[in-house]
């Protein structure tokens, strides 16, 4: 296999891809929330993980591609608040949540064939897989990485000194906003 280089985004700098399997790569990707149309904006997502598979593939790895599809809980806000998505959608259209389900699912795949994209190895539903999620919750609570909100629990990021890094965030600019937005009185917190 010839050498591929990667740009690494916690570094920025180009490195020598080494997959932790000799010969073998895993790829896990997001897909669809399937509670509306999806659109070119949504697609084009897809069209990149097709091309880093298929370029893998081509260079003679064995890619195991999984993308999931949520079918529950995805709030209508950006700070998991509001009505699930799903229930939303359904209400909208009249129809039960896994009839809406199975009707963007498969819109979804006709997508995916329109734009002549591999399908992935898996393409797991949410609600298949919610005891293995609360299992890994759990887990991760009793070795101390999370902490109790009214919402639920939450993933600690303190506990993992470089996520500002790993995820390309200026906490010390976030805190900023979250003061001033709490000054405002819009609902922010600025605890954590």
């Amino acid at each position: 296999m010839s050498d591929i280089y990667f740009t690494n985004t916690l570094s920025k700098k180009k490195e020598l891809f080494k997959p932790t399997k000799e010969g073998q790569v895993g790829i896990y990707s997001c897909g669809p929330t399937v509670y509306w149309d999806q659109h070119i904006g949504h697609m084009y997502a897809y069209v990149q993980w097709d091309t880093l598979v298929r370029f893998l593939r081509l260079m003679n790895y064995k890619v195991t591609w999984v993308m999931n599809i949520t079918d529950v809980g995805h709030m209508t806000s950006d700070e998991d608040t509001g009505e699930d998505k799903m229930e939303k959608g359904a209400k909208r259209e009249g129809i039960s949540v896994w009839d809406l389900a199975d009707k963007y699912i498969e819109q979804f795949e006709d997508s995916m064939k329109l734009l002549n994209i591999t399908t992935p190895d898996k393409l797991p539903r949410v609600t298949e897989n919610i005891d293995d999620q609360i299992e890994l919750i759990k887990i991760i609570k009793e070795n101390g990485f999370t902490y109790q909100t009214n919402m639920g629990v939450v993933y600690d990021t303190s506990k993992f000194p470089d996520y500002a890094k790993f995820a390309n965030l200026n906490l010390e600019k976030q805190q900023q906003i979250k003061k001033k937005d709490s000054r405002k009185g819009n609902g922010f917190s600025s605890n954590r």
